[in-house]
């Protein structure tokens, strides 16, 4: 699902700032810090900002994603990234806030345009704060009321659920096959697994990697209290893959959650994300 907000913006009637009647969304956090990797940053037409002003812009900008989204998805469960400068950005000055238009991606592909902004009480012009170097300068960051909350929502929502207390399984089931045929599988665990558990996870992906003929992009890694790996069906012809196929593909994903299920050295498996 892809979104396209106007490329030309009413900034002034999108993200009104507090001062002159434009209304902006301030949220305030100071956990949930993520370095400026999550943002692409093109080389050619950011070329005038300050390396101290994009580390600040993901910063401040990263935690407010789950505050805008009203705290219903975490950063456990799900990322996002960012491009400034994939398209015009339109930059305008209105009211002591500049404004910019970005691309806003989900990690199922899904894309957004959106406005951000950025203000600061301690430059005169605000054109120039991001050109300048912001150590121990206070500057705010915001998304604007064109984020688009319900959709990022809606498009994050799995496409089938299966609840432990309503099935045979020991642990609730997710899946998320927007980007089907690549899947990362994300074991989300009670406290932290011991090492009899992953063992026994280990087993059981690479029995499902020999059977299914499927290819790891990488090794189980762990992000907090979920062990994550990705599988790419590199087999698969998109000129012939159909219906049926898929259904077998989306039968094989659920053999090894039955596997995991029937393994009684795995415990304190919360959840399995299949997305």
């Amino acid at each position: 699902m892809k979104k396209t907000f106007g490329l030309i913006f009413l900034l002034i009637s999108i993200c009104v700032s507090v001062k002159g009647g434009v209304e902006i969304n301030s949220c305030k956090t100071d956990s949930l810090m993520k370095n400026t990797s999550w943002i692409m940053f093109d080389s050619e037409k950011t070329k005038g900002f300050s390396e101290s002003f994009k580390k600040k812009m993901a910063e401040d900008l990263y935690p407010k994603i789950y505050l805008m989204l009203d705290g219903k998805v975490s950063s456990e469960e799900f990322d996002f990234g960012m491009h400034v400068g994939l398209m015009d950005m339109k930059m305008m000055e209105s009211n002591g806030y500049v404004f910019i238009l970005a691309t806003l991606t989900t990690e199922f592909a899904s894309s957004y345009y959106i406005t951000i902004g950025w203000a600061s009480d301690e430059f005169k012009d605000p054109l120039e704060i991001h050109k300048s170097d912001l150590t121990n300068k206070k500057v705010e960051f915001t998304w604007c009321t064109d984020f688009p909350k319900e959709d990022i929502l809606i498009g994050l929502k799995p496409t089938k659920t299966v609840n432990k207390e309503e099935s045979k399984y020991k642990f609730d089931i997710q899946y998320y096959l927007y980007t089907f045929p690549d899947v990362a599988i994300c074991f989300d665990f009670e406290g932290i697994p011991t090492e009899k558990t992953l063992n026994a996870l280990e087993k059981e992906l690479s029995d499902f990697k020999e059977k299914y003929k499927t290819v790891f992009v990488h090794k189980l890694f762990k992000s907090k209290n979920t062990y994550i790996i990705g599988v790419n069906h590199n087999t698969i012809d998109f000129e012939t893959y159909g219906d049926k196929e898929y259904k077998i593909d989306v039968q094989n994903l659920e053999s090894i959650a039955e596997k995991i299920n029937k393994n009684n050295q795995i415990s304190n498996l919360k959840r399995i994300r299949f997305k």
